[in-house]
């Protein structure tokens, strides 16, 4: 281990030291754990900062830079690209900040994935971990909820194109033009009824 392994490691300490979810490892100097929604994970601070700078290494920064093919010097844009070098990590905070913008403007479908072992052998199933991990993830709560009856969400215009025959009640309105909502028609459906 290096100086810059112990200094990762105290910033780390001065930034999520009482956080409940960063945890030093006592027993080996350079780990530290992670807990993510199915437990710990172990991290090695052993050249962790330097394996993560992703910089060119400059011999080949001089090489790319004296070459006589203009596309080279086109593609790469080396005068500024000797001055603006980006780390790894901050590339990753950058298509992070792209990914949670895109995320934040979409529907969001959550897909969970279950590891059946922590070993990553085929046919194995530890139920152990498996239910940690569903316990972990919020899904018992969510198949209370289904199992009640509440699986289904239909949406007011549905619901009152569906339903409206069940009481006398006029021909459906234009909702998009309409001074009434499709929420308030479905109310007098079920205060008919």
């Amino acid at each position: 281990s290096s100086r810059v392994d112990d200094a990762f490691l105290d910033q780390l300490n001065r930034k999520f030291g009482l956080h409940p979810c960063f945890e030093r490892d006592k027993r080996q100097p350079f780990h530290f754990h992670i807990k993510h929604f199915a437990g710990f994970v172990d991290y090695s601070a052993v050249g962790f900062v330097e394996t993560n700078r992703d910089k060119l290494l400059p011999n080949l920064l001089q090489l790319l830079n004296s070459s006589k093919l203009p596309l080279v010097r086109e593609i790469l844009q080396l005068q500024d690209f000797a001055e603006n070098r980006q780390t790894l990590g901050a590339k990753c905070q950058t298509e992070v900040r792209k990914l949670v913008e895109s995320v934040q403007q979409a529907h969001v479908h959550v897909i969970r994935c279950i590891k059946s072992n922590d070993a990553g052998v085929p046919g194995e199933f530890d139920s152990r971990r498996v239910l940690h991990q569903l316990e972990a993830s919020g899904i018992f709560p969510i198949l209370r909820i289904r199992s009640t009856g509440f699986s289904h969400r239909e949406d007011f215009q549905s619901f009152w194109d569906r339903f409206r025959i069940l009481v006398q009640l006029p021909p459906p309105p234009d909702f998009a033009v309409a001074s009434v909502s499709a929420k308030d028609c479905c109310k007098l459906i079920l205060d008919h009824v």
